[in-house]
């Protein structure tokens, strides 16, 4: 995927489009798409009703031309790379390490119209120009990258564990982590510290890493 500081560029691929509220204004369209090596046919976009146009914004390949779709119903025949607001910030997305049970914090998945977008900016690819869908048991939920080959993921299986081979993508939450000195007496101050299932993830922003790719627990 490529970027300008206001927008992306999508790849061309069947069915393709901007995450919802990621649509360009036509105003911005012709701006953007142009950043992007886009053009005008005399001068004017081209805006139409069209069946197999990706909604909103985007380049032909044939051509380079910018269209403007107004056919929320449409999908994208594999010609066409839609043009979207960008991410406010790469710093929303946050790539988990490798580690079984390795998952989002709840409240933190990309739902699986963003998961491309997101997973794009992190180094993630489409096998075959498609997102992978699918419910799988060993598979965390929500948006993951494959560490074979980079592929991204969707597991729609709310309950599916990571069996170490994908890199969860997350929405980076407002309340950072914050690694205090190793001494005697630290510790987080009272309602500053995260939950069992907020650990990893925090403590992994941080440099922590997994042993033998499990969170330790006890009672020490």
């Amino acid at each position: 995927m490529t970027e300008t500081p206001d927008a992306s560029l999508l790849p061309n691929t069947p069915g393709m489009k901007c995450a919802p509220s990621y649509d360009l204004t036509q105003e911005d369209c012709i701006r953007e798409a142009t950043a992007f090596g886009g053009t005008l046919f005399n001068d004017k976009l081209a805006l139409g009703y069209w069946r197999n146009v990706a909604f909103g914004c985007s380049i032909s390949t044939r051509g380079g031309r910018i269209f403007y779709n107004l056919n929320f119903r449409s999908v994208n025949d594999g010609t066409y790379n839609p043009v979207c607001r960008a991410l406010e910030n790469e710093r929303e997305v946050t790539l988990l390490p490798l580690g079984k049970d390795m998952t989002c914090m709840p409240e933190h998945d990309f739902p699986e119209d963003e998961c491309v977008a997101a997973a794009l900016l992190v180094g993630g690819e489409l096998r075959g120009g498609r997102l992978i869908v699918g419910d799988w048991p060993n598979t965390p939920f929500g948006c993951s990258i494959e560490a074979s080959d980079n592929a991204i993921h969707f597991s729609t299986r709310i309950d599916g564990y990571n069996d170490g081979y994908f890199q969860p993508v997350c929405i980076r939450g407002e309340d950072q982590a914050t690694l205090l000195p190793s001494s005697e007496f630290s510790k987080c101050t009272p309602g500053h510290d995260f939950s069992k299932d907020e650990c990893i993830s925090a403590a992994a922003s941080v440099g922590g890493k997994l042993r033998n790719g499990k969170l330790i627990v006890g009672e020490w």
